[in-house]
Order: C-alpha cells, then sequence, then structure tokens
C-alpha cells in the first residue's frame, strides 16, 4: 500500500469503506449478506446489522430474482459476469429504489464470498428516460420531470425545480415544492422574474430571508432556506426558463449540486428547444408554406373533427392572366394578399385552408347557410377591390359554392359545394352559389 499522508493508512481504507458513496456488501453463494457497510443506510435505509444475515434476494423485486440468482451462482471458479447490472431493490421506507450493481469474487481467508458494490441508479436511468421520451413525443412537462433527478436532491433533503413559459402559460416540475419557489407561477418581483427577462439575472443566489413575507414562510413551512436558481434562454418568444436548487440548511448550500444544476441547465435548454421545434414542424406540416393558411391535410383533418356546418369553395376569377403577365412570384404575392383579405371576412373559429391553386376552402362550424352566405358574401366583396402588387393594380375576383350540412362535415359536403363552385364559374364567376341537397345550386 503507498500512502504519503499524515494519518493512518488503515484508517483512510476504512473510512473509504464506511463513510463514502458506494455499497459494500459480501455474500455467499445462497445469498446471505455476511457484511454490508455503512453506506448502505444511504442508500436503502438499512442499518448494516439490518442486513447482514438476510438474503439478499428477500430485498429485490420478484421479478430480478431469478436473475440475481443466477448471478450468484456463477461465483464458484471466479467466473462471475462483468460489468454493470441494474436491480430494483426495496427500501426501508417501503418503497422500490433502482441500484445499479457489480460484483466479484472475494475472500475473508476461510471461505469464498461475492462481493457486491452497489450504488443509486436512478440517478444514471433518467438520461436513457428522458430520451426515451423524446422519442416518443411526450408532453414537455412529462419529459422535463427526470431532469430533477440531476441532482442527489434526496439524500442532501434538497429540492429542484423546473419552471417555463409557453403558449399555455407558467409551468413547474418539481421534486414537492411550490410553485411560488420554482417561479412556476409567473410572479413578479422575484427572483425568478428577474432570471426570465432576456437580459436578466443569469445566476441569482440568495436565503429564504431574502424573499418577501409570503414567500419566506412557504420556505419555511417546506423545509429549505437557501436557493439557487440558473436561467435557460431556449426561445426568442418567451422569456428564459429556470433551474431552481433549494437546500435544507447549512450542511448543505446549493453549490454542492453544482454538477447537478450545470447537467439539468443543458437537459432543461436541450428538452426546451427540441420540443420547440417538433411542435413547429408538426405545425409547419399541417400549414400552407406560401399563404400560412391550413393545408389541404390539415383542413380534411378539421372536417374530421367538426359536426354541423357550412363549407364555403373559392376559386379565383383571371387570376391566370396575372401569372402570365407579371410572372409567378406577382402570382404567389397576390395569393398571400387574397389570403389576408379572407382572413378578414371570416368569424373566429373558423378554418381557412388553401387546397391548391388558386382555390381556397373555409369550413364555418355551426353555421346555417344563412350565416355562410353572410361569409361568403363578405369574402366576394373583399376579393373584388384592386389589389397592388409590385406597385402595379391588379383586379381579379372569386366565385364560391356553398354547402351545409346537419350531420358530420365530410368529403361529399365538399363535392357539393365543389359543384356548387363549378356552377357559379360556368355562369361568369364572381358568384355565389349554394348547394341544394337534390345536387342543383341557387345562384346569387
Amino acid at each position: 500500500m503507498s500512502y504519503v499522508g499524515d494519518g493512518s493508512p488503515e484508517r483512510l481504507c476504512d473510512s473509504f469503506l464506511q463513510d463514502g458513496r458506494l455499497v459494500f456488501a459480501a455474500v455467499r453463494d445462497d445469498g446471505t449478506v455476511v457484511y454490508a457497510n455503512e453506506a448502505v443506510r444511504n442508500l436503502l435505509g438499512y442499518e448494516p446489522d439490518e442486513i447482514v444475515g438476510r438474503n439478499v434476494l428477500e430485498l429485490l423485486q420478484p421479478d430480478d430474482v431469478e436473475r440475481a440468482g443466477l448471478a450468484l451462482g456463477s461465483v464458484d471458479g471466479g467466473d462471475l459476469t462483468a460489468g454493470i447490472t441494474r436491480f430494483t431493490a426495496l427500501h426501508k421506507d417501503g418503497t422500490w429504489r433502482l441500484i445499479e450493481v457489480f460484483a466479484g469474487p472475494v475472500s475473508d481467508g476461510v471461505e469464498e464470498l461475492v462481493g457486491i458494490y452497489a450504488r443509486s441508479g436512478a440517478d444514471h436511468v433518467f438520461m436513457e428516460e428522458i430520451l426515451s421520451m423524446l422519442v416518443l413525443g411526450m408532453p414537455r412537462a412529462a419529459v422535463l420531470a427526470p431532469v430533477c433527478n440531476a441532482i442527489e436532491w434526496r439524500a442532501a433533503g434538497s429540492h429542484l425545480a423546473i419552471s417555463w413559459e409557453d403558449e399555455e402559460g407558467f409551468h413547474q416540475v418539481d421534486t414537492g415544492l411550490p410553485h411560488g419557489l420554482g417561479g412556476g407561477d409567473g410572479r413578479g418581483g422575484t427572483p425568478w422574474a428577474d432570471c426570465r427577462k432576456a437580459r436578466g439575472a443569469d445566476s441569482v443566489e440568495g436565503t429564504a430571508a431574502d424573499l418577501d413575507a409570503d414567500l419566506s414562510a412557504l420556505a419555511a413551512s417546506s423545509g429549505v432556506s437557501e436557493y439557487w436558481i440558473r436561467s435557460v434562454s431556449w426561445s426568442d418568444v418567451y422569456g428564459n426558463a429556470t433551474v431552481t436548487v433549494w437546500t435544507a440548511g447549512e450542511k448543505y448550500r446549493p453549490r454542492l449540486h453544482a454538477y447537478g444544476m450545470s447537467l439539468a441547465h443543458d437537459l432543461v435548454e436541450l428538452i426546451l428547444r427540441w420540443t420547440h421545434q417538433v411542435a413547429e414542424m408538426s405545425r409547419a406540416a399541417m400549414l400552407d408554406p406560401l399563404t400560412g393558411l391550413a393545408n389541404r391535410r390539415e383542413f380534411f383533418a378539421a372536417l374530421d373533427a367538426h359536426q354541423g356546418g357550412a363549407l364555403l369553395y373559392c376559386d379565383l376569377d383571371r387570376f391566370k392572366p396575372v401569372n402570365d403577365r407579371y410572372g409567378h412570384a406577382a402570382g404567389d404575392a397576390l395569393l398571400r394578399l387574397v389570403s389576408r383579405r379572407i382572413e378578414s371576412c371570416v368569424r373566429d373559429g373558423d378554418v381557412i385552408a388553401r387546397l391548391g391553386g388558386d382555390e381556397f376552402a373555409v369550413l364555418c362550424a355551426d353555421a346555417t347557410l344563412s350565416d355562410a352566405e353572410a361569409v361568403a358574401n363578405r369574402v366576394r366583396h373583399a376579393i373584388c377591390q384592386p389589389f397592388v402588387v409590385d406597385a402595379k393594380r391588379v383586379d381579379i375576383s372569386v366565385s364560391i359554392g356553398i354547402a351545409a350540412s346537419a350531420a358530420d362535415l365530410n368529403e361529399d359536403v365538399l363535392g357539393m359545394a365543389d359543384r356548387a363552385l363549378f356552377e357559379a364559374k360556368a355562369s361568369g364567376g364572381a358568384r355565389i352559389c349554394q348547394a341544394a341537397l337534390a345536387g342543383s345550386a341557387s345562384k346569387r
């Protein structure tokens, strides 16, 4: 043994064995525990003498017992399987805890034993959990929740909170903290509000005494006293997210969790950016890239989701000459202007889609033919007003077919609106035709 310190190398070895975070245990090949160090208290809540004499298989989840028994049986001849494996073990408080185990043959000078080295597996498996949930497209809050295991909060009596704002408001996931102690309530005038500002503080540290009376009392009732907040920049639209570590007292200070905080910060940024990009791509897949309206796919999805209402099928009159005379860029610009005018004419909740070319459709949920006709008249009037494209005046009009149904809005109803549109075009354009139940159309 090499040692250059001033103390006792034997005492140092004993401290490594007893005071470290790694559980050392020795068991016979039948599973009987003959030795366990002090670290078993931190891992599973038992005193060493509560473990010694018991069969280690009794502490494992039933599904793990056979696999563990096979591993113990392979110790003969030193042929124990190498590497780390995971088991689910029973904590003294009655909960199940994931542990990571590696083992090898040891001896006390009299008998050959199996040396077991165990540690918590929770803080190593959460990365796999996060990646799996990202791949499966799980909700943002569900993916962020396991990040709380980036710090060993249970052993230190600490707590972690992650808060962020998105289109649905403020959110928080945590290890048991009220939203006021993690920024999830969106309050102003707090350290979390400072960190949320785009140009605000990147990191804030303090104690419960630094907060207002309400939050200070909340911290006291939650058993925490010191905090460390880091901001996470992830969106140009919303404020920074925050990661907060609270500790319980003088023995453990927030900076003790510097590694866990750094890991949590990076994971929160990755998850928020990833889920935001996925949502943007999903949204883009439902939009017409030229006009920003719903595309054909999204429109038919909206049809499936609605019962009762009316459909408008619109086709621009004299659009092709614009393309022929001024070019396709001018035609695209005109389609964007048309889209904005249609948007100004519909009711709240109506779905507008560009079905292709210069064809548009409007889904008017719960609308009668009279309601739909009022929308159609507004659209026709708006489109008939002159447009200015590339400093040139452009005059077009629109033909509209209307169909309504008290039952499902489906492709059959859209087909009726399409036939009504054909009659409107055949009558000279710039007209509105209503589809009758028998398939004929009335003109206006």
